[in-house]
């Protein structure tokens, strides 16, 4: 039975003592093993081929210097990685980073700026042109209110709009204007512009309101009022002048 021999070297050629070159041919047989470890440091596996005959091309084959006959030293290949399996990587060079079509080779930090200095096109089609409209604003930002004449009947304000400026109708009552549910982020400003008699107040009641249930502005209310924004929770009071949440 043809029992195989493993080898050890420390380098590969230059015939010296160590190197894997030196190895008598005459004692070498098919499928023997060698293991070289160079000062690089390298590590290097090799079987060796009885037959081969092949020319010398180090690292891939190596001749033994002394009885070579046909027999060579054939440098193992690593099983190659995959994203499957674990293995040898060859690094990719700077211009088939860039290039950006080799599935078998890898990157590296350095190589990788080379690409982002150099990204290509993106994606598969051109994008149509953007169209775009510019608008221009400049001196102040107006709004239309709306006018109304409170009484304690209750009468509505406006969802529709940003202000609402309410008259008391003059018959030294309470007033009521009411506020419908708004939408989420709405504002709504809402301010007694006239008091049709000093003895009239008014009072705000939203249909869902979270810190209460109504903002009330007591006896010559001209000039008082509140700002309100809506949630997903209802009308909050974040402006108030003069008013009596409760």
């Amino acid at each position: 039975m043809t029992v195989n021999v493993v080898y050890g070297a420390i380098d590969l050629t230059g015939g010296s003592a160590g190197d894997l070159d030196a190895i008598d041919g005459t004692v070498l047989q098919n499928n023997d093993i060698a293991i070289v470890v160079t000062t690089t440091p390298y590590v290097y596996i090799y079987r060796l081929n009885s037959t081969s005959g092949a020319a010398e091309s180090s690292p891939d084959i190596i001749a033994p210097d002394t009885n070579p006959g046909n027999k060579r030293w054939i440098l193992a290949s690593i099983r190659a990685a995959t994203d499957a399996i674990v293995g040898g990587v060859e690094l990719a060079t700077s211009a088939e980073v860039v290039t950006g079509t080799d599935a078998t080779r890898v990157v590296t930090p350095d190589t990788l700026t080379d690409k982002m200095a150099a990204p290509g096109a993106i994606g598969g089609t051109t994008p149509a042109a953007g169209a775009f409209t510019t608008l221009a604003a400049s001196g102040k930002v107006t709004s239309t209110p709306d006018a109304i004449t409170a009484t304690s009947e209750t009468i509505a304000a406006s969802i529709a709009t940003l202000i609402t400026l309410v008259t008391t109708n003059g018959d030294s009552d309470l007033d009521d204007v009411s506020l419908a549910d708004g939408s989420t982020g709405q504002v709504k400003i809402i301010t007694c512009e006239v008091a049709g008699n000093a003895a009239d107040s008014y009072k705000i009641t939203p249909a869902t309101m979270v810190q209460g249930t109504q903002i009330t502005f007591a006896a010559d209310p001209t000039g008082k009022g509140c700002v309100l924004a809506w949630s997903v929770s209802g009308w909050l009071v974040v402006g108030n002048n003069g008013g009596v949440i409760a």
